[in-house]
């Protein structure tokens, strides 16, 4: 089913709100199917957030020190 695609402008408070309801999800990452964390990467790779993945690794480099 091919969803039809409409562009919004969002203002930068918008783009703020999102961020913070997608950092929330975030915290239910581990309890997402594989399908639904997908999604929720490409997400924070759209709104320029850090996937859990690289911030695994930015937090083990840190250990690393």
């Amino acid at each position: 089913m091919a969803l039809k695609t409409k562009h919004i402008k969002l203002s930068s408070t918008s783009v703020e709100k999102v961020q913070v309801l997608l950092d929330d999800l975030g915290w239910g990452y581990d309890r997402m199917t594989s399908s639904g964390q997908e999604t929720l990467d490409k997400l924070f790779k759209i709104f320029g957030m850090m996937t859990n993945a690289e911030a695994d690794w930015l937090v083990s480099k840190v250990e690393d020190m």
